[in-house]
């Protein structure tokens, strides 16, 4: 709840999400920021594996295995077009 609230808010360049969140589970966070004008486009990476993810893979930019590696969260921003910093 609060990511959406928050990147309504901040407009990040990108939001890392779990897949296992506390109270919504991260297709149901992507579900939601998909359908605000405001972070519709903004691109969202799970740390899940796609076959995990079923029908839901389609929301995400990028899934990221865990535990995350910075050089692969390195790249996967790099090919997303998102300064890691």
């Amino acid at each position: 709840m609060e990511a959406v609230e928050a990147s309504a808010r901040l407009r990040p360049a990108v939001v890392v999400l779990d897949r296992i969140l506390p109270r919504l589970r991260a297709d149901e966070v992507a579900e939601r920021l998909r359908a605000q004008p405001v972070t519709r486009t903004t691109p969202l990476v799970v740390l899940a594996a796609s076959q995990d993810l079923g029908s839901h893979a389609a929301l995400f930019a990028e899934c990221l295995s865990r535990p995350i590696d910075r050089r692969v969260l390195a790249e996967a921003l790099d090919r997303l077009g998102v300064p890691a910093s």
